[in-house]
Parts: structure tokens; sequence; C-alpha cells
């Protein structure tokens, strides 16, 4: 075979080629080098993604399953890493099987040491390696439910690759207005939230073990809208954006965990922010970010019209409402404004007519739930009410 050249300029394509040429003499060196480049010309190239896997499942092993050629060491530092694709991608994603895929048996059922991962490689259907990578030692990882539907061994994958932290007691976890490039999940002691409500700061309550810090501000790419204190001597596991977006994008389950979970934790921060639920408690507030539905609205889509019935009371999570009534001048919703509440108070017709402006996501909660809600908190419906007096013709 000629001399190869990695300096030389070749697209996608002619890597993989060359890669699989090299694959097939047994270079595995020059396969990898072959597999990096294809994949640093075309990052998103699925090709050259199982490529790479395959490299790393097809290279010789050592006794106990070390890599036998040392560049194959270096995996870590490719522009995808082998060892990821292998453990972490979905398995029809890469056209390869993975059998017996496991790690240490949890010591209990609902913790799981991370320390070695075993994985059988099936391709085009040969046994191409069973290959053991040691995890450096990391405590058990506690129930956390957003990773319910992740394989075992993504989750061992999330372990490896994220960072234990220490705070002390009333140590900052987040502050208002922080550039999160990571969520947080509270492995151990307890963390209040909380926000601004009317220019001071207000607890929202606390953090559940298991549970993620920063998932509004990783869907949404905004600064951080709480801040969060270490009340005791607090660890957390910090899971950077990265590793996020990549469980995001290959694995659906997660996908959906993450929105349902931030949507809730960002309706929740609107309750708190508004001075119309702080008659409730922490727990009645949480409890009321968890029944209500969720909309979104396209631009300039009506939510209800003057003369119809609303069905509900609407508070706006994200963009705008435009309210046109009669003889009213036209009125601008936002962020944690509600609409809706007069005739749904009242059960009548509404009075105005509610588009969405340029977007808009608001979340409903349906007349049934209201009247629950107003039965269990006296304070809640003499404010209600109170607004609803004020806001006469509006809605």
């Amino acid at each position: 075979m000629s001399a190869y050249d990695p300096r030389a300029p070749r697209s996608t394509n002619a890597w993989v080629e060359s890669a699989r040429a090299r694959l097939t003499q047994g270079e595995w060196s020059d396969a990898l080098i072959c597999a990096r480049k294809a994949l640093e010309a075309e990052p998103e190239s699925l090709e050259a993604q199982r490529l790479l896997a395959e490299v790393y499942a097809r290279s010789p092993r050592e006794p106990g399953g070390a890599v036998a050629t040392p560049a194959l060491d270096t995996l870590d530092r490719a522009p995808v890493d082998a060892v990821s694709l292998v453990t972490v991608h979905a398995p029809e994603e890469l056209g390869i099987e993975l059998v017996g895929l496991q790690s240490l048996d949890a010591s209990t059922s609902s913790e799981l040491e991370v320390n070695t991962l075993d994985v059988d490689v099936i391709y085009s259907g040969e046994r191409l390696a069973a290959t053991t990578t040691p995890r450096p030692e990391s405590g058990p990882l506690p129930n956390i439910a957003i990773f319910a539907g992740l394989p075992r061994a993504a989750l061992t994958e999330v372990a490896h690759r994220s960072e234990r932290r220490s705070f002390e007691p009333g140590e900052a976890l987040v502050e208002l207005g922080d550039a999160l490039d990571c969520g947080l999940i509270v492995l151990q002691g307890r963390v209040e939230w909380g926000v601004l409500r009317g220019g001071r700061r207000v607890v929202g309550g606390e953090v559940s073990l298991g549970e993620m810090l920063g998932d509004v501000e990783v869907l949404t790419g905004q600064p951080a809208s709480v801040f969060a204190v270490a009340r005791t001597p607090v660890e957390v596991l910090r899971v950077d954006t990265a590793s996020l977006s990549f469980l995001r994008q290959h694995f659906p389950a997660f996908e959906r965990a993450l929105q349902h979970v931030g949507e809730e934790h960002g309706v929740l921060r609107l309750l708190t922010a508004s001075a119309l639920f702080e008659a409730l408690s922490t727990t009645e507030r949480a409890a009321l970010a968890r029944r209500v539905r969720p909309i979104a609205l396209s631009p300039g889509e009506e939510l209800f019209a003057a003369g119809s019935e609303p069905g509900g009371v609407y508070l706006v999570t994200e963009g705008t409402l435009e309210v046109y009534a009669p003889r009213l001048p036209t009125t601008t919703l936002t962020a944690g404004a509600v609409a809706g509440l007069g005739a749904a108070l009242e059960r009548r017709v509404a009075h105005a007519t509610v588009i969405a402006g340029a977007s808009a996501q608001v979340v409903c909660l349906d007349t049934d739930e209201l009247d629950a809600l107003l039965t269990a908190s006296p304070a809640l419906n003499e404010a209600l009410w109170r607004m609803a007096a004020a806001r006469r013709g509006f809605d």
C-alpha cells in the first residue's frame, strides 16, 4: 500500500475509504488517523462516526481488554469519542448491536456504582470485540428522574464525564443572571432556590435529591432566573451542556423528560415571582405547576375570542399576548401575566379577544382545577376575585 500522508487534503469520503482500506489490512493506527480526519472534515458525518466506533471495536486487545495499539489509547481526544459512540450512541444509529451491555451490579435498587463498563460489539452479524474500559472511581448515583430512560451504559458515561462539586452551608450554587454552562444535579444536602418578586429575593422551595438545577437555562439558553444556596454541606454532579446536548440528540426519552421538567420548573418560577400567588405555600405552588396544561401558539394565533368561553385561566410563560377589548386600549401581556381570569371566575363569556404576539407559550388551568384550587386556598380566592374586579371589562 502506498505511503500514508496525513497532511494531504481529502474529502470526507476519501478519508473514509482510506480508513476502511487500512482497517482491512489491520493498520490500526493509520485507520484511526483517517477516521479522525474524516470527522474533522465533516463532524456530523454518521458514516465517519460509525467508522471510528468500528476502528475502536476491531482493534486488538491485550489480556484483560486493554487496547493493544498505542495510538488508540488517545481516542478520548478524537473529535468524536469512539468510546462514547460504542457505549452511548443509539445502536440503531451506529448500525451495531450492543450485547451484554452492563456495568457493575447496582449495590441497591436505587444506586449505581460506576467503575467498569463491559461491552460486546456486533457489526454486520460478526462479533468484533469484547472490551473492558476502566473508569475512575466515583461514588454511587441516586435515582435521577430525567435519566430514567437512559441505558445503563449511557448513565455510566454521563457519570464518567461529569464532575462532582461540593458547597459549604451558605455558599451560592447559582446566582441570578449567571450564564450556566451545565446542569447541577443535587446528590447530597439541602439546597434552597428562589427568585425576585417585586425587587426582593424570595425563596421558592428546596431542590430535591436527584433533581437538576439549570434545566430551564439549558433549554432556553438564557441567564439564570433563579438563585440557589446550600443550607447544609452539599454535593452536586456537574453535567456540562455538551453532554446534555448529546443525550438530547440521541435519546428522545431524555429530551422529553428534560422538556417536561424544565417546563414545570419554569412555570413554578413564574408562580413564585408573582405576587398573585404568594398566598400559596411552596408545596401548593409546586402542585399547581404540575397541574397546568401547556399550549404553544403561533404568531397571531387566537387564544380565545370575545363572546366565547375561555375554558380556564391562562398564564403566559414565554412571548406575549395581545388583548383587544371594546372601548379599551390594546394591552400586551408578558411572561407571568394571566388572561381569561374574569370570565373563568364568573363563568361567563370573554369580553375581549386574545391573540399571540410574535410568539407565545401559555399554560392553562381549566375551570374545574381552578375551582379546586380556590376552595383549597381562601387567600388565593380573595386575591383572584380582587384582581378580576379591578380588570372588569378587560377579559
